[in-house]
């Protein structure tokens, strides 16, 4: 898919790189460098929370965002 694959698909679903971030638990700079280095696939990790992202409409995002800011607390 290549980086300009992942940056997209992440933009099309309005998945900001902060929260993948927080998502995965990286820090920005780590999953940064991880999305520009993922010619093809991503860590499964990281590749199910984008796919669950996709899937989610934008009230469940913002819970899944909510409770994991929660859960650092």
């Amino acid at each position: 898919m290549g980086d300009q694959g992942w940056h997209q698909r992440l933009r099309e679903h309005d998945l900001e790189l902060v929260d993948l971030a927080r998502l995965t638990g990286r820090s920005l700079v780590s999953t940064r460098d991880l999305i520009r280095k993922s010619e093809e696939r991503l860590p499964v990790p990281v590749f199910a929370t984008v796919a669950a992202w996709e899937l989610m409409n934008r009230e469940q995002r913002e819970e899944w965002l909510a409770a994991v800011d929660r859960e650092a607390e």
